[in-house]
């Protein structure tokens, strides 16, 4: 998942000035990657991979849990 968002679409999509969280779910393993917009050109970067964990959006009231996420799913 590392590469997906050097692909480009993240390079574009964080010069959005509304653009505050940027989200990606891997479909191969547990693996979720939460950047959080601190400052212009400035973003903090999570990483979350046991089932167990949770992660919150920093602008909204939300908190998931990885096993709600890939529930259902086999690897």
């Amino acid at each position: 998942m590392q590469q997906s968002h050097r692909n480009g679409k993240f390079d574009i999509y964080r010069t959005l000035p509304s653009l505050k969280e940027y989200i990606l779910v891997s479909q191969d393993k547990i693996q979720i990657e939460h950047f959080n917009k601190l400052a212009e050109k400035h973003w903090e970067m999570y990483e979350y991979n046991e089932a167990d964990s949770h992660f919150s959006l920093a602008n909204f009231p939300v908190e998931i849990a990885l096993k709600e996420i890939y529930e259902n799913v086999t690897f």
